[in-house]
């Protein structure tokens, strides 16, 4: 009888703490997935628009042109924007999953790790998981990329030694790990060894990662900042993305879908606060090639040429010549091109039959 009133007991347990948070993921994401057909139908037209239409605004500039015609254009910025914000989403999962996916949940491994008394103690809602990711993922992860940031603005080490002493280093914290972990969880010598790549990886992932945002933050909001100020920013951008790597990671080990929400979600956040929807659209128009480049000529119609010499005498040559311009933009009916001058810069608009051809030197 008591069995019985145990058993039902069991039954009436409210759900754990961790199982609202789960069902609210899991409610999330469904619902993402039932509205993809609308997504797909007007998100990648939507989001193009909003890439030029921040172009424009930011050049206070809005050319006359047939939205539905240039469809193709809409379509190729939204594709441009998605590959660099799928890449940072790849950056964001990779580390964690790779060293979760490919370590952790080896066959090998968890019945090695199945012996270890330490292990089986601590084994209630993947705590053991959690704990040998902080130690031996997280903690040499945010030591190395630390590491490498100080090598990088040190001036004890020599310029051509950084690498090497950078790759010593992280080969030196990936073996003191290895020890640790063989000691405590009496792991074997091909556990180990996989272990000792595998973390080498992601963390050299996690660092390339690492340094592209946090460059790309001190340059969004911290280019012209003191010293100290940048090695601040970039070593708080450091500790926040190695959390992120883990979290993301560990978020994972229930089912992958939860890896890439959250890795969706903090790539989200990195662009936000890396200012990319102020520095993509303009990086978006000039890969296009329809604005957002410089040019080393732009050639005048004779009549233009006449109209502009009796205004700006000194930005047109004899030959009707503008040199050095910035073409802002160059398709449609009307040019926007912004002028160098001796004293000051001129933004001027024309019309696209003004122009007689603008040469553009190739890039190195």
């Amino acid at each position: 009888m008591s069995e019985l009133f145990e058993t039902k007991g069991i039954n009436l347990k409210s759900k754990p703490d961790g199982a609202s948070e789960t069902d609210g993921i899991d409610s999330a994401i469904e619902y993402i997935f039932k509205r993809s057909g609308s997504l797909l139908k007007f998100g990648p037209l939507a989001v193009g628009f909003l890439i030029f239409l921040i172009y424009f605004c930011q050049n206070n500039f809005f050319p006359s042109f047939d939205i539905f015609s240039l469809t193709s254009l809409l379509l190729a910025a939204f594709v441009i924007g998605l590959a660099a914000y799928l890449v940072l989403v790849f950056g964001i999962a990779a580390p964690g999953f790779f060293w979760f996916d490919t370590f952790v949940k080896d066959s090998r491994v968890n019945e090695e790790l199945e012996y270890s008394g330490t292990w089986r103690s601590s084994r209630r809602n993947n705590e053991n998981l959690r704990i040998l990711g902080r130690v031996y993922f997280f903690l040499p992860l945010l030591f190395c990329n630390l590491f490498f940031l100080w090598v990088a603005t040190t001036r004890y080490v020599d310029d051509d030694l950084k690498a090497v002493v950078s790759f010593i280093v992280l080969v030196f914290v990936c073996l003191a790990a290895a020890a640790e972990l063989r000691k405590i969880y009496e792991l074997g010598f091909g556990s180990i060894a996989k272990y000792v790549m595998t973390t080498f990886f992601s963390i050299f992932l996690s660092s390339v990662v690492n340094i592209v945002v946090v460059l790309i933050i001190l340059k969004a909001h911290a280019e012209t900042a003191d010293e100290s100020v940048q090695i601040l920013i970039a070593v708080g951008g450091t500790v926040g993305l190695a959390c992120v790597f883990f979290v993301s990671a560990i978020a994972g080990l229930t089912n992958y879908k939860y890896t890439i929400f959250f890795s969706a979600l903090f790539a989200i956040l990195l662009s936000v606060i890396a200012g990319a929807w102020a520095v993509l659209p303009e990086n978006i128009i000039r890969i296009l090639g329809i604005g957002n480049y410089p040019a080393s000529e732009v050639v005048l119609n004779e009549g233009a040429c006449k109209d502009m010499a009796s205004v700006l005498k000194e930005l047109v040559s004899d030959d009707c010549v503008i040199n050095d311009a910035k073409i802002i933009w160059s398709l449609g009916e009307t040019y926007r091109i912004e002028m160098s001058g001796d004293v000051s810069q001129k933004v001027i608009s024309l019309p696209s039959s003004s122009v007689g051809a603008i040469l553009v030197l190739p890039t190195e």
